[in-house]
């Protein structure tokens, strides 16, 4: 909804300065020449955007070059975790759960998770009627053992008493009195299980803790690009929520190569700090070493109509060029371009959605047509 609204007033402002300007230049030169007698060297296509609605939009115009960039392969992958190296909190009665740790958070073992208030909802606690039950067996056998010492009472009446208080001693939980949920390892606190403020069953897991801090990433790309892993020194990856993260930005450290059933797989471990869930899928591309200089742009200098790509070259100021380009490989970040664009070209590289707003809004100089 704010996206479209944020369009609608980019193209209503892009309208009304297009009309105004139109207005200004019939002023200065009411006798336009016919489309057919303008300068032959205009190109068409010609866009023009005023310079005070590039900057409040965010319209960047950068100058190309080649510069290296990295070979890339792009594959998905899967966010694991090793057996055995996770712990979970339960909790201790039945109640509202509030929690005092956060995803991220380093605990150590026995290191209280949650507190869970049994009182707080109908039926009380069930482990103070445990409790009472144990105070109870305590006192018996503490009476019972003078009597049977001087042989007032039987060895049966006896044992059955020291029965009874172990039977109560099984049945009460000491943390459970204390209504803390606490972590069974040392580790980070990866998720947590359960609303703040919600009814928790007893023993409902609460919160996950990774033992280790450490993840695995498990990239899965073609057999025939086997021999290319080698050279990989790193992976960017691409979230389900848009964002872009460099797994050396986490402590990435590449980890086996295999290959089997006309797949190839890499490895790679990284620290585990609560922004990649494990057991979800991400977009990969792995990055080798770099490679000879290539003339790339942002992904973001990209924009795509009827199937084909397209960049906004600046040809004079607050005038811009829609040029078709042929794209290589994508890093994830950048792309390469194969033609369309040469070294020292100035090319829009943020904020294409506001040139392209001016372009189907009518913003051309007078003398150029509108045809794209």
């Amino acid at each position: 909804m704010k996206k479209s609204y944020l369009i609608g007033i980019i193209a209503f402002a892009l309208s009304a300065l297009a009309s105004c300007g139109q207005r200004e230049s019939n002023k200065e030169a009411p006798h336009v020449a016919p489309q057919d007698q303008k300068d032959e060297d205009e190109p068409d296509g010609i866009v023009m955007l005023h310079s005070e609605l590039a900057e409040r939009f965010g319209v960047k115009v950068d100058s190309v070059y080649a510069t290296p960039m990295a070979g890339s392969i792009r594959c998905s992958a899967v966010i694991e975790r090793g057996v055995g190296s996770e712990g979970v909190a339960s909790a201790p009665v039945a109640g509202i759960i509030r929690y005092r740790v956060n995803v991220g958070q380093n605990i150590g073992s026995g290191s209280p998770v949650a507190s869970v208030n049994a009182s707080a909802v109908a039926g009380g606690n069930a482990n103070l009627a445990a409790k009472a039950a144990l105070d109870a067996a305590e006192a018996e056998v503490k009476r019972l053992k003078p009597l049977f010492e001087e042989k007032l009472v039987t060895a049966t009446e006896y044992q059955a008493a020291v029965a009874a208080l172990g039977q109560a001693r099984a049945a009460y939980s000491p943390a459970a009195a204390g209504g803390t949920a606490v972590s069974p390892i040392a580790g980070t606190v990866t998720s947590l299980l359960a609303s703040d403020g919600s009814y928790v069953e007893v023993g409902a897991p609460v919160a996950a803790i990774a033992a280790d801090g450490r993840l695995t990433l498990r990239a899965k790309t073609s057999s025939d690009n086997y021999s290319h892993l080698r050279d990989v020194r790193d992976v960017r990856l691409q979230t389900s929520d848009g964002r872009s993260i460099l797994l050396s930005t986490l402590g990435g450290k590449t980890g086996g190569i295999s290959s089997e059933g006309g797949y190839a797989t890499i490895t790679f471990t990284f620290n585990n700090d609560g922004t990649l869930a494990p057991g979800s899928t991400v977009q990969a591309w792995l990055l080798s070493s770099g490679v000879e200089n290539v003339i790339s742009l942002p992904l973001t200098a990209i924009t795509e109509q009827q199937g084909e790509s397209f960049v906004y070259k600046e040809v004079l100021p607050e005038h811009y060029l829609k040029i078709p380009v042929t794209l290589g490989l994508s890093d994830g970040e950048r792309i390469e371009i194969l033609s369309g664009v040469e070294e020292g070209d100035r090319i829009v590289t943020s904020g294409v959605t506001t040139v392209r707003l001016a372009e189907s809004s009518g913003a051309v100089p007078s003398g150029h047509n509108h045809s794209h």
